[in-house]
């Protein structure tokens, strides 16, 4: 670095470029940040802070950054940053948040673990947002001076550090940040030790001979303003079609829906691979819906992304969905088959019903390492990246535009034709099976369509609760033909117990008709909100 750029007119004594290597599982450590931060003109040369102490040796650190934030940019809105960060003394994930006083930020800090981040720095968040997406807005390269302010006692007092910065949006085609980069100088100054005034002081100093406050809370702050990020989407409160009176777009809508399922994605990532309770269920149903809304709510994206990235992330949402079905399907199992034992009276300790178990949870612990293969593959982590990239910049075309009722509303009205459909087929069928499995799927994607129509229509919240009423019973209905496979199955391989076995056999067949005949009565119940009024 030249004598211009530097805050003294020094050379550093040293360089200093830390390894990014994983760290191991985050535990988040709380301190309290003291700072002040200062503009520099480009033209400033070194300053004098020889009236305030001695100068101690620089060093030279280049710090590169990758900022996370919510597509509606909800983190830098609440003062708070969230950065993964390599090189320096400090390498790994900060995240800090304002404090009660304008010099004052609380930061937690944890080893670099990890491309996103991790469940332990989520549940710090501000509230709120702890199942929220987070996907990078920015990349900062800076290369860092910095001084210590030693007392005359030769302890620091505080870290002058002399930063140039460049910033631009994550870019995997552009990682050296050359295509639309914004750069800057400034100055932040942080307290380390005994008088916290001497902040004043130092800020005094360095602002008589030419340096300015800072405009901007922090750099990311400042970043955001200089490459012109903006929110990806109009926020919105569930139930509610309008936000400061501006009526929101059927994108706004649909952003939304699409940015909770990511966010629960990606919240529960690490709970799936321990197996956590729930955790697969959550994550599941989130993918679902997620799919369900890339081919339910189509053309408001443009062609060549519906033809291109929206059908690929439908076609590896569909992979994961199918690797966490595994599980999940495993879990229902092992929790149905003690629930209808009971229910029929048969002790858990039935030698044939012990085997019959074991056998469920052999398959449910290889559906397990299934998940976390396909968290832990490169195909996941695409997936991730990919999802990332659509939230940042949604490719939604011209309808996107329209009112979210006007545009919702009449996309509606096919899905609900389809459940009408395969229904009328079902009750000419031969009984429980295949056919109202296929009117249950259907039902599904309804019920999602209205889960997202709801936030801008409140109307839907009653379809929503009648098409939850169809998927539910239908479900229950699935779940006891599942079982019955899988006991099938099991027979197969020990044919010898089917006769101790066969009184649940008939139960899950009781209710696969009981289960089914009720479907029926709610999907007709359901298809009365056909015409939401």
């Amino acid at each position: 670095m030249s004598e211009g750029n530097t805050l003294f007119g020094l050379q550093p004594s040293a360089q200093t470029n830390e390894s990014e290597e994983d760290q191991g599982c985050l535990v988040p450590v709380l301190h309290e940040e003291y700072e002040v931060k200062l503009e520099l003109p480009a033209t400033l040369g070194p300053v004098d802070l020889s009236g305030v102490g001695h100068l101690g040796a620089s060093l030279v650190h280049h710090l590169h950054a990758v900022y996370f934030d919510t597509p509606t940019l909800d983190l830098a809105r609440s003062g708070s940053t969230l950065r993964r960060r390599s090189g320096g003394t400090d390498a790994g994930w900060h995240l800090k948040i304002k404090g009660s006083e304008p010099s004052l930020r609380h930061e937690y800090q944890g080893p670099i673990h990890g491309a996103r981040p991790p469940a332990a720095l989520r549940q710090i968040l501000p509230e709120g947002l702890a199942n929220a997406p987070l996907i990078p807005v920015m990349r900062m390269n800076t290369t860092r001076v910095e001084t210590p302010l030693l007392d005359s006692s030769r302890r620091t007092v505080a870290l002058i550090s002399d930063d140039t910065v460049r910033v631009g949006r994550p870019d995997p085609h552009d990682p050296d940040l050359e295509h639309g980069a914004k750069e800057w100088r400034e100055i932040e100054v942080e307290y380390v030790s005994g008088d916290v005034g001497k902040l004043t002081e130092i800020e005094e100093v360095l602002v008589a001979q030419g340096a300015r406050p800072a405009r901007y809370a922090s750099k990311l702050e400042r970043a955001l303003e200089e490459v012109g990020v903006r929110p990806s989407y109009q926020e919105q409160a569930e139930g509610n079609d309008s936000l400061g009176g501006l009526t929101l777009s059927a994108g706004d809508v649909i952003m939304g829906f699409i940015s909770e399922q990511a966010g629960t994605i990606q919240a529960f990532e690490d709970a799936v691979t321990v197996d956590a309770p729930d955790a697969v269920h959550k994550v599941r149903v989130a993918t679902r819906r997620l799919r369900s809304a890339l081919q339910s709510y189509a053309s408001l994206f443009d062609a060549d992304a519906a033809s291109g990235l929206v059908k690929m992330l439908r076609r590896e949402l569909r992979w994961y969905a199918g690797a966490l079905g595994l599980a999940r399907d495993g879990e229902v199992l092992l929790d149905h088959i003690h629930v209808y034992a009971d229910q029929i009276g048969m002790p858990e300790q039935t030698p044939e019903l012990v085997a019959f178990l074991q056998f469920l949870q052999d398959r449910h612990d290889a559906a397990r390492d299934v998940v976390i293969e396909a968290v832990r593959s490169p195909r996941y982590e695409e997936l991730q990246d990919e999802l990332s990239n659509f939230l940042a910049d949604p490719p939604l075309s011209a309808d996107a535009d329209i009112s979210a009722r006007r545009a919702l509303f009449g996309l509606a009205a096919r899905p609900i034709k389809a459940v009408y459909d395969d229904y009328l087929v079902a009750l000419q069928g031969p009984g429980p099976g295949n056919l109202w499995h296929e009117v249950r799927k259907r039902g599904k994607r309804v019920r999602y369509f209205m889960d997202a129509l709801k936030r801008a229509y409140p109307a839907a919240s009653e379809s929503a609760t009648a098409w939850e009423a169809v998927t539910d019973v239908l479900g229950e209905a699935q779940d006891a033909h599942v079982a019955a496979e899988a006991l099938e199955d099991f027979l197969t391989l020990s044919p010898s117990v089917q006769g101790s076995l066969s009184p649940l056999r008939e139960y899950m067949d009781y209710l696969m008709y009981e289960k089914t005949s009720e479907g029926a009565s709610v999907v007709e119940d359901a298809l009365a909100f056909a015409v939401i009024h």
